[in-house]
């Protein structure tokens, strides 16, 4: 269950609520969309309560904020889109964010709905259970060194060796500085969660079963290239510059 017990209804909305609103319902309205074509691979896992998701379902009485959530995983994947990093720096690091930062025991936020999704991008499933066993030994040296910049962006503490390592790996600068992002999008989304008090859904059992079905090759896994598809149709709200008015 979540902390918040008031709801939109009750909120006094000023004119920059009622415009977050109006870019939610409209522009970024076809956003939902996105949900169903991720879900569709482990609709079980999912809670069926918006409310209970992390992200930004959970900060819905504060519709500036949400947008600003919405907004921020939009101008990620459309980095993806636009082929600044690639589908498997996208969700392998919702596995290894959702590992890292949940804190919770044998329950994890992102992992449930998105190992479907980074299977699908090419991350193998020996470097899913090496990252969940702690073997970071055994991965390749690519998926260690997207280990390596997801944690030391999170923690605050990127090297140049890093840097460069990252920007040699992904292609571009601008693609590091896009992908980094998407991560800290990701982070935030995980400490939303957290403060909010919405458990994670998704256990060792469910982890142990769907690693089972992935191996069997039974377990559907998610059409990430849907997923880009759609994020690169969704058209920008437009913003008025500070300077517009004036």
């Amino acid at each position: 269950m979540t902390r918040i017990t008031n709801t939109l209804q009750q909120q006094k909305l000023d004119a920059d609520d009622e415009y977050a609103l109006a870019v939610l319902q409209g522009p970024l309205s076809r956003q939902r969309g996105h949900a169903q074509i991720v879900a569709a691979s482990a609709s079980s896992k999912r809670p069926k309560d918006p409310a209970q998701r992390p992200g930004p379902a959970a900060v819905s009485i504060s519709p500036q904020t949400q947008l600003a959530l919405n907004y921020w995983g939009v101008v990620a994947v459309k980095a993806q889109a636009a082929g600044r990093f690639n589908a498997k720096a996208h969700w392998w690091g919702d596995v290894v964010v959702g590992f890292d930062e949940t804190h919770a025991g044998d329950r994890w936020h992102l992992v449930g709905t998105n190992i479907p999704a980074a299977v699908a991008a090419g991350v193998s499933i020996d470097a899913i259970e090496a990252l969940f066993d702690g073997r970071e030994e055994d991965l390749s040296e690519e998926d260690a060194q997207y280990v390596r910049f997801i944690r030391e962006v999170i923690a605050g503490t990127v090297s140049d060796e890093t840097w460069r390592a990252q920007v040699k790996l992904v292609g571009s600068e601008r693609g590091v500085i896009d992908l980094l992002s998407q991560y800290l999008n990701l982070l935030v989304h995980v400490r939303v969660a957290q403060a909010l008090g919405i458990q994670p859904e998704f256990g060792r059992e469910d982890y142990d079963q769907m690693i089972a079905g992935l191996r069997a090759g039974d377990w559907p896994l998610t059409d990430v290239k849907a997923y880009e598809d759609f994020f690169r149709k969704i058209d920008w709200p437009r913003v008025p510059l500070h300077s517009e008015g004036q």
